[in-house]
């Protein structure tokens, strides 16, 4: 797929914190495949920040130079890097990230995901998520212990059960999903999920003209609920 048949766009904003812990990327490989990255740093541990974006720059690196590298390998490359640093620094001992990985290649997007960021795709009028939130919550609303209802006064609904961290064991999802001409992908993290609902993201980009205009529609609206969280997506079109 060359730069003309795609449309990428991308912002990265803080929550009512001292530093945006939410890391993205979205840009084009060596060999022409498009790379989109997502990763929410976690909140209350040392080097939330620093895992986010050294993530995202593991990521970006591994693949740009073996752009056939599997997602397996790089995800783990992630989690080796976290812990070289953390044996060098121990402060980073407890630092943490979520991570969504899309890598859009001729006619198919491949994804890994680890955590609770979101990647959705946008198809006609409808929107589907691709991925699922790795949370004690959706656990629990699985097993049919709660309802979507239930679950939104869930008190632990923010609780991790995958995450990529210097030792722990995650568990990665893998998705291949074909896409087509006008088709939008877009990764979330869930300061932005939690404030804007599916049906107001869906409505939002049956409402913008092009995939620039819909970051921007995303990013105000997600000002105007003012977010205590950081907020971030990264949107990719496929042109027609």
């Amino acid at each position: 797929m060359n730069q003309e048949f795609a449309n990428i766009a991308s912002f990265s904003l803080p929550g009512k914190k001292h530093a945006n812990q939410d890391a993205v990327f979205a840009g084009k490989l060596a060999n022409g495949s498009y790379l989109l990255v997502i990763a929410d740093g976690m909140g209350g541990h040392n080097g939330g920040d620093v895992a986010s974006k050294l993530a995202s720059e593991v990521v970006i690196n591994t693949l740009n130079d073996n752009p056939s590298q599997e997602l397996d390998d790089v995800f783990q490359k992630v989690q080796s890097r976290f812990t070289v640093e953390a044996e060098k620094n121990k402060e980073f001992s407890q630092m943490g990230t979520t991570l969504t990985v899309c890598i859009v290649k001729g006619h198919n997007a491949y994804i890994g995901h680890v955590g609770d960021s979101r990647l959705y795709l946008l198809r006609n009028k409808g929107l589907k998520t691709i991925t699922k939130d790795q949370t004690e919550v959706q656990r629990l609303i699985d097993d049919g212990v709660l309802n979507q209802k239930e679950a939104k006064k869930y008190p632990r609904r923010n609780v991790l059960l995958s995450v990529m961290t210097p030792s722990s064991e995650y568990v990665l999802q893998k998705a291949l999903i074909p896409i087509k001409p006008n088709d939008r992908i877009l990764l979330v993290t869930d300061g932005l999920y939690n404030v804007l609902s599916k049906e107001e993201i869906k409505n939002a980009s049956i409402g913008a003209p092009s995939i620039s205009a819909l970051c921007s529609t995303l990013e105000t609206e997600a000002r105007l609920r003012d977010p205590k969280d950081d907020f971030s997506a990264v949107c990719f079109e496929v042109l027609p």
